[in-house]
């Protein structure tokens, strides 16, 4: 298990969690929970319930929609963000291409951490609509 410290640092470097202070970040950090996948590993299927969000530390991973790779994601890009705002069935399937590392951070913990600490709660909230906003316009042009 890493130390928090360095997860601290590698969420500091996540646009989501880069303005918020190291302090409320070992807060955030001790919720998210590592996991360690496999070449060829499915995380989640088309169809899945979506409840984490997903942080890639080292690896590939794959994003499928309708069997056709549409994303590689590598150390630093994440997945999942509406999920730990409000669980939903998965459009994607979620595959690793080579052995990887990930933090992960379900809507249960992520809603805790909010309920505890209003005021960050509220602005990750902010932030993380406005990634989904972006998203959706970048999907539209496909």
């Amino acid at each position: 298990m890493r130390p928090i410290i360095e997860r601290v640092l590698y969420l500091k470097n996540i646009q989501v969690f880069s303005g918020i202070s190291d302090e409320m970040l070992g807060e955030m950090a001790i919720r998210f929970e590592e996991l360690k996948v496999y070449s060829e590993e499915v995380l989640i299927r088309n169809g899945d319930t979506m409840t984490n969000l997903f942080l890639v530390l080292s690896g590939q991973i794959g994003i499928y929609g309708q069997e056709k790779c549409l994303e590689v994601l590598d150390r630093g890009a994440y997945v999942g963000q509406l999920a730990i705002l409000a669980p939903h069935e998965s459009k994607i399937t979620m595959i690793a291409h080579e052995d990887s590392e990930l933090l992960t951070l379900n809507a249960v913990a992520f809603l805790d951490f909010a309920n505890e600490y209003v005021e960050v709660g509220l602005n990750i909230i902010t932030i993380l609509c406005e990634c989904i906003q972006g998203s959706r316009k970048i999907m539209k042009t496909f």
